[in-house]
């Protein structure tokens, strides 16, 4: 949602990986384009995390980042574990529930509103040290595979899978996969006599559609790549747009038409930049 600076309202829109490493890879018209695009719409662009991990990959693209999002003010927006965990702390209303990690701005002069200098000490963290060295050995696989466990035993309800079935499939998986990472919570819920109300998880319902419409409506064979598409696209009904690439918007767009919590959401791809 919108986010007021200096009495001026921004909307916050998430730039997927693809369309960051466009930027860094064009240096003149499609970051004059954003540049445009910051000003007039207005907006601040968010990042996600996992496009962060992405593109460390790479050590030329990363060193892009830094240089760029050094100047161009931009927002970190918040993992899937962090966002499932004010989901349920506002449980069953996710209206209050903060999108924002970290605003990284030149003109903010607090120390760790360096980018190059909190990435520095993120990196640099033992513990995430470790965890970005397991991602690369193999959680990739992990997550991709607890995901399509998801599906198991689940069929269209006639000759193919159709967009009513991606409501059902995410009204029978959200339930699931909250009780799977926090089910103490859950097992509370149950003994009041409830269940998890899928629409009181608007990152899991994001991520659960992606997983449908990448893997049962299209029938792709599921590569570790989709595991960065869903983490990071599972914040969307939080933000006021996206920019991703085309098959990602055409997700997005499937979504929207179907389920009212990204009525909200612009939708746009790499061509708004050129």
């Amino acid at each position: 949602m919108p986010i007021e600076l200096n009495a001026k309202k921004y909307e916050l829109v998430l730039l997927d990986t693809g369309v960051i490493s466009e930027l860094l890879k064009n240096r003149n018209e499609e970051r004059l384009a954003l540049t445009r695009l910051m000003i007039g719409r207005p907006m601040i662009p968010c990042v996600s995390i996992w496009s962060v991990l992405e593109l460390r990959e790479s050590e030329d693209l990363y060193k892009s980042f830094i240089e760029l999002f050094s100047v161009v003010p931009f927002v970190l927006v918040r993992d899937p574990i962090n966002l499932l965990e004010d989901e349920i702390a506002n449980y069953p209303d996710p209206s209050s529930v903060e999108p924002v990690a970290f605003a990284f701005s030149m003109f903010n002069p607090d120390p760790d509103a360096n980018l190059s200098s909190f990435m520095g000490k993120l990196f640099s963290h033992p513990e995430v040290k470790r965890s970005e060295r397991a991602w690369g050995s193999g959680w990739k696989r992990e997550s991709l595979n607890a995901m399509l466990a998801l599906k198991a035993n689940f069929q269209p309800s006639g000759d193919r899978y159709n967009a009513k079935d991606a409501g059902r499939f995410v009204e029978l998986a959200v339930p699931q996969y909250v009780s799977s990472q926090a089910p103490i919570w859950v097992k509370g819920l149950i003994n009041q006599g409830k269940t998890p109300k899928p629409g009181a998880f608007p990152s899991v319902k994001m991520a659960l559609y992606t997983v449908f419409y990448r893997f049962y409506a299209e029938q792709r064979e599921p590569e570790e790549q989709d595991v960065f598409d869903i983490l990071i696209g599972n914040i969307a009904s939080y933000l006021d747009g996206v920019i991703t690439e085309n098959f990602q918007a055409e997700i997005y767009r499937k979504v929207k038409n179907r389920d009212p919590f990204l009525n909200h959401l612009s939708i746009d791809t790499m061509s708004i930049l050129r």
